[in-house]
This record gives C-alpha cells, structure tokens and sequence, in this order.
C-alpha cells in the first residue's frame, strides 16, 4: 500500500536552513528556501555584498649583501595588498540580527582575519530602505606563497542569526 508521511511546521526550519546551504554551494544560482517559518520573528531578510575580494601577494626582496656585516641590506618583507576586501551586511528584518565571520585557508601558509568577527545589526523597523541598519567588515590576509600557488586561497562563511530579544 502507498502511504505518505510529512515533516512540517517549526522542526523543519534547522533542515531548510541547511538544505539551502548545501544547495547554494552546489551550484551557481541564486537559492531561495522556505519551510519551517512559524512565526513573522523566524524571517530573517539581509542583503549580503562584496567587492572583488582580490588579494595581490608581493614576495619580499633580500636587498644587497654587505659582506662587511654579513646582512641583506635595504631588504622588504613580503607584503599583501587587498581590493574590494569590505563585506557589507544591511538588515531588512522585522528582528535584530548577528552576522558573524569566519575564514578557512585552502593553502595552509595563509591565514585570514577580518576587522571585526561579527556584527550586530538592529531591527529595520520604522526605517525607510535605504536607511536600514548596515555594517562592514573587511577581510586581511596573511602569511606566505609561493610561486606554484595559484587560484583560491580561503574560504569565507558568514553565519547570521536572530538576536536575542
């Protein structure tokens, strides 16, 4: 006999939630998931933007030897330089939210760190669009490459969240 069973209600929003999240990063396409919102305070509305996140890592020069002194001198250290690092995040949500930033490395010599690990955003209530409560972080890169390293480097994952009332 065919029977038919169901999940609904408030169980089900931690799996849509995740199901969203391993859908969006399987394919690239926008992902829209609904399901498990039982109350108006379970929608959470964000805009998420970017720049173009490119990093330019330069490798550090010796400089001249001094024999006299046994040194490199006039050496650099390598050094990072970063366009469109700033992630900006901008509530639209009848809730107050927390956007908190996290980076993994894809090439172990480097690590990431933002200017701040989180954002707590107010409600947008009573605001007009433009004027919603918004904020940045931006992304620094660190550590080493080398010259066989190209491609991505990391990974970054924003979680957000309702605050806490």
């Amino acid at each position: 006999a065919n029977k038919m069973g169901g999940f609904s209600g408030p169980a089900i929003f931690p799996v849509a939630v995740r199901m969203v999240y391993q859908v969006s990063h399987a394919v690239n396409i926008p992902v829209v998931g609904m399901g498990g919102v039982s109350t108006a305070e379970d929608v959470i509305s964000v805009d998420i933007s970017w720049g173009a996140m490119s990093f330019e890592y330069a490798e550090g020069a010796q400089g001249r030897w001094d024999p006299d002194t046994h040194q490199y001198v006039g050496s650099a250290g390598s050094s990072w330089s970063a366009s469109g690092n700033e992630i900006t995040i901008t509530n639209h949500s009848n809730v107050g939210i927390q956007a908190a930033f996290s980076y993994t490395a894809a090439v172990q010599t480097v690590s990431g760190t933002f200017s701040g690990n989180a954002l707590t955003l107010a409600t947008a209530v009573g605001t007009a669009r433009d004027a919603a409560p918004s904020g940045s972080v931006a992304l620094t890169l660190g550590g080493s490459l080398t010259a066989e390293t190209a491609g991505k480097v990391g990974t970054v994952t924003i979680s957000i969240e309702k605050t806490a009332a």
